[in-house]
């Protein structure tokens, strides 16, 4: 459900073939835990990287959540799409928690 949200146009950057683990790395050198959400959100307008603020939901894990999604355009396979899923964890007062960077299979 999340990946249907955060499908849709996106320019296309250098950054569109970072590995997963270059991605972690990139983002834990940007964002340290207390970074505000504005400043993650600003990141990703800036790389045109599509992503979903998550207010509330059934599953307290993922309230006061970014989530972002980075498609592998470099992906030539027939079949296969592939992808990283960026999750940016906020506290109550917009504070980053936690991240993480994972490999995501985005459809054909």
């Amino acid at each position: 459900m999340l990946v249907a949200l955060l499908v849709g146009c996106k320019k296309s950057t250098k950054e569109d073939s970072l590995s997963t683990q270059q991605w972690n790395d990139l983002v834990n050198r940007s964002f340290p835990p207390g970074s505000k959400r504005v400043d993650v959100e600003k990141f990703l307008d800036e790389r045109g990287i599509e992503h979903s603020y998550i207010a509330k939901s059934n599953f307290p894990e993922e309230v006061n959540t970014v989530v972002a999604l980075v498609k592998n355009e470099n992906d030539n396979s027939v079949v296969k799409k592939s992808g990283v899923q960026l999750k940016f964890k906020f506290d109550m007062d917009e504070r980053l928690v936690s991240s993480e960077a994972r490999d995501i299979f985005t459809g054909p």
